[in-house]
């Protein structure tokens, strides 16, 4: 049976950093793929906008699993935990200076429509055909 362990599903993520992310909203399930910032020892960070519907979503229920994906080895590693936002200006500054895109935002908004998260108390399942059919077995991030 395929398992990963801890350090193998980190540097999947690392290598397959955008991930599928299900947020629900008035009874309704929203899906979309967000690209990890990094994964730390808390977990998978992420970058979202206050702009954006996700992080009112995420806001109203923190509850969240995501799913990472590398097709070409047909495995997915899907992480489920609590979203904490992360109030860190240095991390922030790395995600800007990644992300020049966000600049306008910025100028427009300020700093603070940024917003990065992680996936805290995160647990993560790694899935291929081989274990398809035999019950989960979670790892703790």
């Amino acid at each position: 049976m395929f398992k990963m362990t801890r350090q193998e599903i980190i540097e999947f993520i690392e290598a397959n950093p955008v991930a599928w992310i299900a947020t629900i909203e008035d009874g309704r399930p929203h899906v979309r793929a967000l690209r990890a910032f990094r994964v730390q020892e808390d977990g998978p960070l992420f970058q979202i906008s206050t702009p954006k519907d996700v992080y009112r979503q995420l806001a109203a229920n923190p509850q969240v699993e995501v799913c990472f994906n590398d097709q070409a080895q047909g495995i997915q590693v899907r992480v489920a935990g609590t979203v904490r936002f992360v109030e860190d200006e240095a991390v922030l500054d790395e995600a800007l200076e990644e992300r020049p895109f966000l600049q306008s935002l910025v100028e427009k908004e300020g700093r603070d429509a940024v917003k990065l998260f992680v996936i805290a108390d995160a647990r993560a399942y790694s899935w291929t055909r081989d274990n398809n059919f035999v019950p989960k077995e979670w790892v703790a991030l």
